[in-house]
């Protein structure tokens, strides 16, 4: 019996990996930069959705700088240096630091962002967001939003082998 158990977990496990839905990186080369992107999505099942954001740039000490991150105009991140929760590198004193976390998207929003396959994904910088290259390095936002494949159904061919299985063993013991 614990063989058979064990055949039809093997059987039923999946494993999930985790797909990168879409991705992008640009360049800062403007005060308050924005950008913004429609994406066509060809999957739309996706679970355990991440947007992973990396800011590097004039995201130092004055009002309004920093950077929002939105996905069909709901905003997603809204950071600064001092944001609680993501990683600050400080590369510039005042001028240039690095922002970097992830933020999960449950799956009902993602739901609500994929019903029409098509993703509008935004970003703008504070009004005093400057590039300067020359303190610290270039400036750029880098995205990129991943999830797990939703699980897909196993045929019913497996479900009634499984369960054909199981009652014969049943009904072995019953003897």
């Amino acid at each position: 019996m614990k063989r058979i158990l064990t055949l039809l977990t093997c059987l039923f496990a999946g494993t999930a990996n985790a797909t990168i839905i879409t991705n992008d990186t640009t360049s800062i080369t403007t005060t308050a930069q924005s950008y913004s992107q429609s994406v066509a999505l060809t999957d739309t099942a996706f679970t355990n959705v991440t947007l992973d954001l990396f800011a590097k740039g004039d995201y130092g000490m004055a009002m309004n700088e920093n950077i929002v991150f939105s996905i069909d105009g709901v905003t997603i991140a809204d950071w600064t240096y001092n944001t609680p929760g993501i990683s600050v590198t400080n590369n510039y004193t005042d001028y240039d630091y690095t922002l970097s976390g992830s933020v999960s998207i449950s799956d009902a929003l993602w739901s609500t962002f994929s019903a029409d396959n098509v993703l509008d994904i935004s970003w703008v910088n504070g009004s005093y967001v400057n590039p300067y290259p020359s303190q610290g390095g270039a400036d750029y936002v880098t995205y990129s939003i991943s999830g797990d494949p939703a699980a897909v159904p196993e045929p019913s061919t497996l479900a009634l082998l499984g369960l054909g299985l199981v009652g014969m063993s049943l009904s072995r013991k019953k003897k």
